[in-house]
């Protein structure tokens, strides 16, 4: 095998030739417009990559990046192909208009990556100049993708690359408010696509659809190793899943998809938002995998979606859980032979003390689902502090060196930003197979806590938001649980918990699901929480915040940070439907924020990361309007670089003086 064959681009030419008529990718249209969907085989899109790879080869150099700025399509197919044909670094965003979310996040990416042009459709072209003049972007230069239509396959020349040549840029929608982009290599998408292969059965007859769209990183990085695979990707042409998850599930039902992956909100969104219609239409017996993806995989969820739609054919067993981070470009570890993922009861006291105690079901313990195999050789859970292993049962760190695990951030700073693989004091010795001992170089420290029971990897939340609150540590999880189920004993769900430490007491804000103004469920709710959480957590539960739906998280699964819900919930910026103690009580410190004087707001010409506010076109949910109430709150959390990438683009664009 040749250097180019270990390539992405070198997989897609392997299987343009043995199997050109295969399906690569179909952006499937709705039940109402089928004429609409469109398709490309591998053998157009070999050919078209060429082309356009011919095209850019005039403009760019290999390892120069270029900004992908297209609608997802056949055209940011073929544009994305192109880059990795050229040899360029191709890096996805979507198109700087309308939302003040994109506007943000193509010039943060912009900011960053230091592309030398800027890839889009002859329709956004004048949207992508206007963009580039307005943000200071002048020096990257625009291309329109028609651009290769006079050229000929053929004229495209091979670059020489290597398996651990840089092949794209990923920046998730939470990297933080400096974008920082994860270098992900050749090598990093092959190996990861075999390990998705080992672990969840995924192959060249897979038609695969995801929950995200193709710029994000998760959707991204799927349907590049379904290339890598020679496998067929199944993605919706316009609507967003969302806003219409029936619309997800009628793709996977008429174009026969076997595999699907969606995060833990996706298929709560599915169970709850899918009318009794629309699941009469369904024919999902041909699902073979739902792939339940990123943090955390919630039972409840799994279980409330298999109730609903096994009536439309849906095997529970189907169900498997992932563990990816984009650090890993994206598998870690999932799946679980014999059926769906374990659901262990475990002993939230003995959680407090750093044990995964399990317990039985009658117990009421905290329900965590495995997300997939602990191999000791690729995942281990590691005492942060001394950077010794950890025996079964003990939680600690998760730190993996598995085969998709990147090299670091682009143009890191060995000391702002650190490669990835962690490093030991020492070498590896047998005690650290045995739990004991430092842990080699080549791991990446993952930020996560788990702890692996009977051979599987549960997950307890993140290492920077656990709480320790008199000398107990407290895993928001457990929290967020228990408030789901007091939500259930009412019939309301709850969507999102946050647990907020205010001394020995502890404030919790949560967010319903669906509309809930006006009814009494609310106070009842509120009662609730505030008397039963503080028996099961032995902590006095100082105020419960209820806010409204849309409020705390975001469409593809992410959502603010647990950082900024703290900020805004000292600085009294949440508009609730109902809080028990009511302002005063609740603006008081929150480690970690310092605040700044109120003073003149910067001229928009100063940035501050990077970013400049734009107008808010779609407002989201209860935060824009507590942010455009309190502006100045906004101010202080900008200046001190608190507001995260995802969130801050939904809710400081339009909050007047606000600049980023």
């Amino acid at each position: 095998m040749t250097s180019f064959d270990e390539t992405v681009m070198g997989r897609v030419v392997g299987h343009a030739l043995r199997n050109p008529e295969s399906l690569a990718v179909v952006f499937a249209s709705g039940p109402d417009d089928p004429l609409s969907a469109e398709a490309l085989s591998y053998a157009e899109l070999d050919r078209g990559a060429r082309a356009m790879a011919a095209y850019l080869q005039r403009q760019v150099e290999p390892g120069d990046r270029v900004l992908v700025l297209h609608r997802p399509g056949i055209e940011f197919v073929k544009s994305f192909a192109g880059c990795l044909y050229a040899g360029a670094v191709p890096i996805a965003c979507p198109v700087p208009e309308e939302s003040g979310h994109h506007l943000a996040r193509a010039t943060g990416i912009a900011l960053d990556a230091s592309p030398r042009v800027a890839l889009t459709d002859p329709a956004h072209l004048p949207i992508v100049h206007a963009w580039a003049d307005q943000d200071g972007l002048g020096r990257i230069g625009c291309l329109s993708s028609d651009g290769a239509a006079d050229l000929a396959p053929a004229q495209w020349k091979q670059p020489r690359l290597a398996a651990d040549d840089t092949a794209l840029l990923q920046y998730t929608s939470m990297t933080g408010a400096d974008h920082r982009g994860v270098a992900v290599s050749h090598r990093n998408l092959t190996g990861n696509a075999a390990r998705a292969a080992r672990l969840l059965g995924w192959g060249s007859g897979m038609r695969l659809s995801a929950w995200f769209p193709l710029h994000h990183a998760t959707g991204l990085i799927a349907f590049l190793e379904a290339l890598v695979l020679g496998a067929t990707t199944v993605q919706m042409a316009s609507a967003d899943p969302a806003r219409h998850p029936s619309g997800w599930l009628d793709i996977i039902d008429r174009y026969g998809v076997d595999v699907a992956i969606a995060p833990d909100t996706g298929y709560e969104r599915c169970a709850g938002q899918v009318s009794d219609d629309e699941l009469a239409r369904l024919d999902l017996s041909r699902w073979r995998q739902a792939v339940a993806i990123g943090r955390p995989v919630r039972a409840k969820t799994i279980a409330d979606f298999a109730e609903r739609f096994t009536k439309a054919g849906f095997r529970p067993e189907a169900f498997a859980a992932a563990y990816s981070r984009a650090e890993a470009t994206m598998i870690v570890t999932g799946g679980r032979a014999g059926g769906a993922p374990r659901v262990l009861p475990v002993c939230v006291e003995s959680l407090q003390r750093g044990r995964l105690v399990e317990v039985d079901e009658e117990a009421g313990g905290l329900e965590l689902v495995a997300h997939g195999p602990a191999d000791g050789d690729d995942i281990r859970i590691v005492d942060p502090a001394s950077g010794r292993a950890q025996p079964a049962g003990a939680i600690g760190e998760v730190w993996t060196r598995v085969p998709g695990v990147t090299r670091g951030h682009w143009r890191s700073d060995p000391v702002e930003r650190p490669p990835f693989p962690a490093t030991a004091p020492q070498d590896e010795g047998e005690a650290a197979a045995q739990g004991e001992g430092p842990v080699h170089d080549g791991f990446l420290r993952t930020g996560d806590l788990g702890a692996v029971h009977a051979g599987e990897l549960y997950l307890v939340g993140k290492r920077d938001e656990r709480l320790v609150i008199g000398g107990r540590t407290i895993h928001p999880e457990a929290i967020e649980q228990q408030v789901r189920r007091l939500g259930g004993l009412l019939a309301q769900e709850v969507h999102r918990v946050f647990t907020i430490p205010l001394g020995k007491e502890i404030a919790v804000v949560l967010e319903l699901d669906g509309d809930t103004t006006g009814q009494d469920v609310v106070p009842r709710l509120t009662s609730v929480v505030r008397t039963r959480l503080g028996g099961y957590s032995r902590l006095p539960v100082a105020d419960v915040v209820i806010v409204p739906c849309g409020t705390l998280c975001g469409r593809t699964g992410s959502g603010l940070s647990h950082d900024l819900i703290s900020h805004l919930f000292a600085a009294d910026a949440l508009v609730p439907l109902l809080d028990e103690l009511g302002r005063r009580s609740r603006v008081r410190p929150v480690p970690g924020l310092h605040r700044v004087a109120a003073g003149p707001v910067p001229a928009p010409a100063a940035r501050v990361g990077g970013l400049c506010s734009a107008g808010l076109q779609r407002p989201v949910g209860g935060l824009e309007e507590s942010v455009q109430r309190r502006p100045a709150l906004l101010r202080a959390l900008v200046a001190n670089r608190e507001v995260e990438a995802h969130g801050a683009d939904q809710i400081v664009e339009g909050v007047p003086g606000v600049v980023r």
